[in-house]
């Protein structure tokens, strides 16, 4: 009788182990997936970033070639 309850302990244990290393794997598979995420947009955030801070506006450059003709007359 101790020996069946044992056996059935040992059974529930071992399924618990393996339902257990299974939920790990799902979880690092997500936090893999979500770091690749983040990382990804960030990257895309900082190149937007930069994009529009150095991309010489159209208009700007217009206004400089106004100011540098008016001064040379």
């Amino acid at each position: 009788m101790h020996g069946d309850a044992l056996s059935g302990a040992a059974s529930a244990a071992g399924t618990v182990g393996t339902v257990v290393g299974m939920m790990g794997m799902v979880v690092g598979f997500v936090r893999e997936l979500v770091r690749d995420l983040i990382a990804g947009l960030v990257g895309k955030l900082i190149a937007w970033v930069l994009e529009a801070a150095f991309t010489p506006n159209p208009r700007l450059i217009d206004v400089v070639d106004a100011v540098r003709r008016h001064r040379a007359q």
